[in-house]
């Protein structure tokens, strides 16, 4: 599906992308510049200078724009934050996290 400025109407408040990476720039510059809020699946680009630009559209539009991270809104990573920022481990140099759960494979 390709989404264009005419195929959200006024009723449409957000538009999550999930396509295809190649065309999340394209998706996301199209809904933005309709003033659409964007949510957009990872990764949001790909590249820097695509997502400079679409950063510079959702501004320019007063509109909210964000990659589909919902990783962040987990409380451990509001914990880790503060526990990094307080300084009772040192300074931090490194970060290695690793997304995974026990899905009990041996028993299956």
């Amino acid at each position: 599906m390709h989404y264009t400025a005419h195929s959200a109407g006024q009723d449409v408040d957000a538009i999550y992308i999930g396509t295809p990476h190649t065309l999340h720039y394209e998706n996301a510059r199209d809904a933005l510049k309709a003033k659409k809020a964007v949510l957009c699946e990872k990764p949001v680009t790909t590249n820097a200078a695509e997502l400079r630009s679409l950063l510079k559209i959702a501004k320019e539009n007063g509109v909210f724009f964000m990659e589909a991270l919902w990783t962040r809104f987990l409380p451990i990573a509001k914990e880790l934050k503060k526990i990094a920022e307080e300084g009772t481990l040192g300074d931090v140099v490194s970060l290695h996290a690793d997304l995974s759960g026990d899905y009990d494979i041996a028993s299956a």
